[in-house]
């Protein structure tokens, strides 16, 4: 059995910076909320989420391969975002 991810993330729908919020599409069609302000508070934080909040970057995360990062190398698993993302079914046009 392959390594591959089984949640791929499609795009970014919304970002609410100030409240570590991000809204994602997956490949199903799924889109869920993702709230990262437990990873990104005092208590939590490793070099990397560190850098992406003094440098006030949060805002600029992007789809990579499959996975939400950062500029500064930050990635986070699609399949983990998956599992603690509130979602719903995009509704069809």
């Amino acid at each position: 059995m392959g390594n591959k991810l089984l949640n791929k993330i499609t795009r970014i729908v919304n970002i609410i910076p100030d409240k570590f919020l991000i809204e994602l599409e997956f490949q199903d069609k799924a889109i869920g909320k993702v709230d990262l302000s437990e990873m990104f508070s005092e208590h939590q934080m490793g070099p990397l989420v560190k850098e992406i909040l003094r440098g006030q970057i949060f805002h600029l995360c992007f789809v990579e391969a499959g996975a939400l990062a950062w500029p500064n190398g930050l990635e986070l698993c699609a399949d983990t975002l998956r599992e603690i993302a509130t979602l719903k079914k995009k509704k069809a046009a």
